[in-house]
């Protein structure tokens, strides 16, 4: 569903935007996240209840142009962030400006729903690169709108991708991220180190996801905007991926997060479908001998807020799961690559 922007009318700066009762008519969801900019040049992260005069948005000021507002009748903005989400558009569209094309929510918010530690997953389309300037300002504003997990009420830890459109349309592989903010990264911006562009081959296990289940809250859809993935480039991009995690100073302090990364890539692999966390997890220990299932049944307790994360203490059964899921893995990669079933 797409509204035209001259459509939506609002002042640069206010909190609360008077709807059209015709506009919220055409909505049926009980709440449906939109974003435009309007004949006047604001940006605007939107959420209304359809049938009410009022919704609540940021508004920015940026060169005029015409993007329309897109609302996925399919599915919508968990309320429990709607305002987190609105205060993270707000922030992006202040400092990008004219250059943002789109962004889209995807990951757990919009495909399994959220978990104690879940966090919300933004994919922002500029049109050109990052100048060093605005890559520094908007790093260090998403801070202010993001926090480690279970530490603020109101607040959960943002994941933000960035691609230049022109870096992943026409799609090739490996591809390149324009920026990434993330909770594991505060420490070093807060220090004032931030990342340049740089290949990522996880980007395309990202976009993937994103053309399968993401909400667009600006610009067009992701289906319409990026090509598919290939299965092939998937594939590489979870071996890849894999091969990052060789011994335990690899994974310290991160146990979790690398055993559950472990476990969808082993489902993926296997299905050629990509699943939440949990399930992907409960799927891989139906898979395991008895001597590994223990870690996996831990780690997904733990992300589902079940019980307390204890895998730090358990480093060598980490470091066998690990062994056991790389070995698993490469040999589906081989299988892939060679079309050949002994392989596995």
């Amino acid at each position: 569903m797409c509204f035209p922007a001259s459509e939506v009318r609002l002042q640069p700066g206010l909190y609360l935007l008077h709807l059209r009762r015709e506009l919220t008519k055409r909505t049926s969801r009980a709440c449906v996240p939109a974003s435009s900019v309007d004949d006047r040049g604001s940006l605007v992260s939107l959420f209304f209840q359809p049938g009410s005069a009022w919704g609540i948005f940021r508004a920015t000021t940026v060169e005029p142009r015409t993007i329309p507002v897109v609302a996925d009748m399919n599915a919508s903005v968990p309320a429990e962030i709607t305002h987190q989400v609105s205060s993270a558009c707000s922030v992006i569209g202040r400092n990008l400006a004219s250059s943002l094309q789109a962004i889209h929510l995807f990951g757990s918010a919009v495909d399994g729903g959220l978990k104690p530690h879940s966090d919300i997953d933004l994919l922002v389309t500029v049109s050109a690169p990052l100048t060093e300037a605005v890559r520094h300002s908007l790093l260090m504003e998403l801070l202010s709108v993001s926090a480690w997990p279970m530490t603020r009420e109101s607040l959960r830890p943002l994941e933000v991708t960035v691609v230049v459109q022109d870096a992943v349309v026409p799609w090739r592989y490996p591809p390149s991220r324009e920026l990434q903010f993330g909770e594991w990264l505060r420490g070093e911006l807060e220090a004032g180190h931030v990342q340049p562009a740089i290949v990522d081959p996880d980007l395309a296990i990202l976009l993937a996801k994103a053309r399968r289940h993401s909400i667009c809250l600006l610009g067009a859809p992701a289906t319409d905007l990026f090509d598919p993935v290939p299965r092939t480039d998937l594939a590489r991009a979870f071996y890849d991926t894999v091969l990052q995690w060789n011994g335990p100073a690899d994974w310290r302090g991160d146990e979790r997060n690398v055993v559950l990364a472990l476990a969808r890539i082993w489902f993926s692999l296997s299905t050629e479908g990509i699943a939440p966390k949990d399930v992907a997890a409960q799927w891989v220990i139906e898979q395991l001998p008895d001597e590994h299932r223990g870690v996996v049944r831990s780690a997904r307790a733990s992300y589902l807020g079940e019980t307390q994360d204890d895998l730090a203490r358990r480093g060598p059964e980490v470091a066998a799961f690990v062994h056991c899921a790389r070995t698993a893995i490469e040999r589906m990669y081989l299988e892939l690559q060679t079309g050949n079933p002994a392989a596995r």
